[in-house]
This record gives structure tokens, sequence and C-alpha cells, in this order.
């Protein structure tokens, strides 16, 4: 009998409008070993998903119609439950702009959509899946 050890699932919940930005970014960390993607079209059913699937990382657009990436991080930085949760913020909006409606968490991680790449993406995930599991078997001994 051949035991097969799972691999522990690495959650990655997307919140963008546009659906061929959606497929770029599934397709980027499709490769990735344990990596679960989780969709959300806005910031009101990105924290739908985030209460049901409570992701390890939330990738955002900050641009959206109706509830936008801003609204999505203010109620996210304001509850305990999600501080540990990664912030990778994608956006086409200037850094004034950005400042404007209430700026970025420190601790997140910012790329430009003009400067994005596959392979940042990827190295961003592998660097906070790998810390997660450091911190997991940190926590075991």
């Amino acid at each position: 009998m051949n035991s097969v050890t799972p691999l522990p699932t690495f959650t990655v919940l997307i919140v963008e409008d546009n659906p061929l930005v959606i497929s770029l970014y599934e397709n980027a960390l499709s490769p990735l070993p344990g990596v679960r993607t989780v969709v959300a079209s806005d910031g009101f059913v990105a924290l739908l998903q985030t209460c049901e699937h409570n992701p390890d990382i939330i990738i955002t657009d900050l641009d959206m119609p109706n509830f936008d990436g801003h609204q999505l991080l203010r109620i996210l930085q304001a509850d305990p439950l999600y501080h540990a949760t990664h912030l990778i913020i994608i956006s086409g909006l200037r850094e004034d702009e950005i400042e404007h409606r209430g700026s970025l968490p420190e601790s997140a991680s910012f790329i430009r959509k003009k400067d994005f790449s596959v392979d940042g993406l990827r190295l961003l995930v592998t660097v906070q899946m790998e810390k997660r599991q450091a911190a997991a078997d940190a926590g075991a001994n």
C-alpha cells in the first residue's frame, strides 16, 4: 500500500474585474505545487470569498467597479483575523491617485501593471509560501 502525503494547500484569492487578467494570474500560478486559486470580480465578492476560503494571499486590483480594492483593503486591515494574509496589489493607478484614495498597507507588495511579470508574481507567491511553511515548521517543533 503506497501512502502519499498530500501537498499542503496554499490558497490565493485573485480579486480582478478583467477576465483576461484573471487568466493571466491563474496561469502564472498554476505551475506552483499546492497552490489553489479562488477568484472574485470585486471587493464585495472578495470579502465573501475571504470568509469562506481564508486565503493565504490576496492579489487585488485597486480600480474596480462597485466595491473597489481600496474598500477591500480597509476592511481587511481593520480585522485582526486577516493581518497574516499577505496582500499583493497590482494596479495601473499612479502613486498620487493611490495616495488620494487612501494609500496602501505597508506590509503589502505592490506591482505596477506596466511592470508586471509572470516570474515576479510567482516569486512573490513562492516567498510567501516558504515563509508560511517555515512558520508552520517552527510551530510544530
